[in-house]
């Protein structure tokens, strides 16, 4: 995808980022490119709200090879996970895409779920970044991405003076608009201290690219630390320090033996000799615009992978477990497969539907995959769940009861028996589990888990493990005792211990079948 972007930024001056645009060229340029760098614009141009945009302004920033326009509020920037994007670009065949950046669809972000008075009841949290498609244009999305060959019919010869009256002629007319809500975090620049975090923050994105295109300034005797940018024009007394990042913008002046540190010293600011300021937009030599706040990133996934055990490639986890499974489930899939027709025929008989069940699981760091097993319910038996949910006689998100009226009579068999479970073998053959591990679970129950208990996810999921071998049963205990022994197991994992785990399944196993009889 080919992008060029057009960043509408507000007039009035004392305002966040436009105020700074607007006294400084150099930082023009620096939100220029902070605005691209995400979506790789060839171009991006900064337009005030009160100059006139036309389509005949868009062609001349535009070339043969751009695919959208990037149309952007400016008063605050958005950083969306791009390969969700890209495939929202590439699937719709809409005139004009809205993007909406969401926090609380990003991976691992924990949500906070609450009651009508505001009491937590609990949170959900996701494994992987998601978009939420939008049954309407939002009032002011954070970006509008406008197919080229459709900006000129769009426009209808209109001039449009900011993002909210470009917003409202989208929504106009019979242009065809989706609208997403996508993994991602929103900075609001339209203050100093914002606009601040914003300029820091992305300072090293953006300083080569800056550095070849604005001419830069040499200080001789002036120490520099890390990456500083000092406009031509600047003036800078002997013995001064600069530590970045920091921006040192034209026909400014620091006096002799001053200290820079993360600032961003305005144009025509004059600092006396010995001045010191550190995490400041500097416009005079008093203290004014002091932003001494944690600069927070808006950087996605900031807690990815926090609860992840990990592994080195060549340990018994990664490879040796791995050599073990296709070993293992190659021995298992020839033993059983006498059987296997037998249960086919058995369950085609015993009711309607497919022969086998394939259950959403997630599996290695919350990845999906299809968890095979031969069907043992009848068909539809998700739905029914939900009525059957107040009779649930385990605690936490899982779900069982005694007699449940959806398990068919041949499925409580092979329940009963575990030979439901024959079909997993060759999810461990395809690499999606493991012989042993832990429980597979689907992400409804893995959404109530905190992220300390991620340790469970940074294997595959197992066809047995600890928990199945030594769960206890007892009312309200069940849930703690899968997380505990799944955790156990990952801390504690061998081969010695894999084999153990084996040969108690096995008598388990062996013990069941026979107290059918």
């Amino acid at each position: 995808m080919n992008f060029s972007q057009i960043v509408f930024v507000s007039s009035e001056k004392g305002k966040g980022i436009s105020d700074l645009i607007q006294r400084s060229n150099l930082i023009g340029e620096m939100v220029c490119l902070s605005f691209g760098w995400p979506f790789n614009c060839k171009r991006t141009s900064i337009l005030f709200q009160d100059a006139a945009f036309n389509f005949s302004y868009a062609k001349k920033l535009s070339d043969s090879k751009t695919d959208y326009f990037i149309f952007t509020d400016g008063r605050c920037f958005a950083e969306i996970n791009n390969t969700i994007l890209n495939e929202i670009l590439t699937q719709s065949t809409a005139d004009i895409v809205a993007v909406n950046a969401d926090s609380r669809l990003s991976a691992y972000i924990e949500n906070p779920k609450l009651t009508s008075d505001d009491t937590i009841a609990g949170f959900c949290r996701l494994y992987e970044n998601v978009s939420l498609k939008n049954p309407s244009l939002s009032v002011n999305p954070n970006y509008l991405f406008v197919k080229v060959d459709r900006l000129e019919n769009i426009l209808n010869g209109d001039t449009v003076s900011g993002f909210e009256d470009l917003v409202r002629l989208c929504s106009n007319g019979d242009t065809k608009v989706d609208s997403f809500n996508v993994a991602g975090t929103v900075r609001d620049i339209s203050s100093h201290g914002g606009a601040y975090n914003f300029l820091v923050s992305n300072f090293d994105k953006v300083y080569t690219p800056l550095k070849k295109k604005i001419k830069s300034q040499r200080c001789g005797s002036t120490k520099i630390s890390g990456n500083v940018f000092i406009e031509s024009g600047a003036k800078i007394g002997d013995g001064a320090i600069l530590i970045g990042p920091s921006i040192i913008c034209a026909n400014s002046t620091i006096g002799e033996n001053s200290l820079i540190h993360s600032s961003i010293v305005m144009p025509d600011a004059k600092l006396s000799a010995a001045s010191f300021f550190k995490n400041k937009i500097v416009s005079d030599g008093g203290s004014k615009g002091s932003h001494d706040d944690k600069i927070k990133f808006a950087a996605i996934n900031s807690y990815s992978g926090k609860g992840f055990k990990s592994f080195s490639r060549w340990c018994y986890p990664i490879l040796g477990k791995r050599i073990f499974d296709i070993i293992f489930s190659s021995v298992m899939i020839i033993l059983f497969a006498p059987v296997i027709p037998l249960i086919v025929i058995a369950i085609k008989v015993n009711s309607p539907g497919p022969v086998f069940f394939k259950g959403k699981r997630q599996g290695l760091y919350g990845k999906d995959f299809n968890c095979l097993k031969f069907r043992t319910m009848i068909v539809g038996a998700d739905g029914i769940q939900k009525t059957l949910r107040i009779r649930n006689e385990v605690d936490g998100p899982q779900f069982k009861m005694a007699d449940d009226p959806r398990i068919s009579s041949v499925g409580a068999f092979m329940r009963d028996t575990s030979l439901d479970e024959i079909p997993q073998f060759f999810n461990v053959l395809f690499g999606q589990m493991s012989i042993v591990g832990p429980r597979p679970s689907p992400a409804m129950e893995n959404l109530k888990c905190p992220y300390w208990r991620d340790a469970r996810l940074s294997v595959k999921p197992g066809l047995t493990g600890l928990w199945q071998i030594k769960r206890t049963r007892q009312p309200l205990r069940d849930f703690q005792e899968w997380v505990h022994y799944d955790t156990e197991y990952v801390s504690n994992m061998s081969f010695k211990f894999d084999l153990w785990i084996c040969w108690k399944t096995a008598l388990l196993l062996i013990r069941d079948f026979f107290n059918k009889f």
